[in-house]
């Protein structure tokens, strides 16, 4: 009999200190998960940031939809030739895929994008935010200069 006690007070600890490891790991499994999604977003964002800069420089209007700089990235002159893994790293090693550009690497939902444009100025700046964060966003909702290019997590 006492054996047998003991021998369900085994599992019994064995099965709580399982739970309680899980308790304690699950949650940080979670947030590293949470923080690489959040810098391969802000990462496809910068890369957003970088083509549309080009794309201004060589046209001098932002593009009207994302779908058109996906287009400058694959056949432009300032990319044609170009290891695009070295122009656009990605964390950890991943390929840069340039379909892949307009949308959230954490769901895969496009990404918010306007061009923003006061008539009388002549200021044209554009918006850029993550559909599932709204707090990260590039550029501003107004057309203010100062914001132009500015991330929300710089």
């Amino acid at each position: 009999m006492r054996l047998a006690i003991q021998l369900v007070l085994a599992v019994v600890i064995a099965i709580g200190a399982y739970a309680l490891y899980r308790t304690i790991t699950d949650p940080w499994e979670e947030y590293q998960e949470n923080e690489l999604q959040t810098e391969l977003t802000r990462a496809r964002m910068d890369h957003i940031r970088t083509a549309l800069i080009e794309y201004r420089s060589a046209d001098r209007d932002y593009p009207s939809t994302l779908d058109s700089l996906v287009l400058f990235v694959r056949t432009d002159s300032a990319y044609i030739g170009e290891d695009l893994n070295e122009v656009f790293p990605m964390p950890g090693g991943r390929a840069f895929v340039p379909d892949s550009l307009p949308f959230s690497p954490r769901t895969g939902n496009p990404f918010v994008y306007q061009l923003v444009r006061d008539d009388t100025s002549g200021v044209e700046i554009y918006y850029l935010q993550d559909p599932d964060v709204p707090e990260d966003f590039i550029g501003a909702e107004t057309p203010d200069p100062a914001r132009r290019n500015a991330a929300s997590w710089e």
